[in-house]
């Protein structure tokens, strides 16, 4: 995902412990970063930009309650957060 504000590339995956991982680029590639959380087995993260605030979200599937979570950047990573 292109970052509007900043330029920054970010890349979120599932690591082979089931957490969130991110590689940030600016003018190289910087990470791996463990954010944590408990990825659901067979599920993919998701990003967005939230336009009005330009806030970053990464969300992904909750293992063993069956709800989402997500990270959220607003000047700096926050979460992992329940919905």
């Amino acid at each position: 995902m292109l970052y509007p504000t900043n330029g920054y590339q970010y890349l979120f995956y599932v690591n082979p412990s089931f957490q969130i991982v991110n590689f940030t680029a600016s003018t190289a590639w910087v990470g791996p970063t463990v954010f944590g959380g408990k990825v659901l087995s067979g599920t993919s993260p998701a990003s967005m930009i939230n336009p009005s605030n330009s806030y970053l979200y990464a969300y992904y599937v909750n293992n063993g309650v069956g709800s989402i979570g997500n990270f959220t950047w607003a000047g700096s990573w926050q979460g992992p957060t329940i919905l």
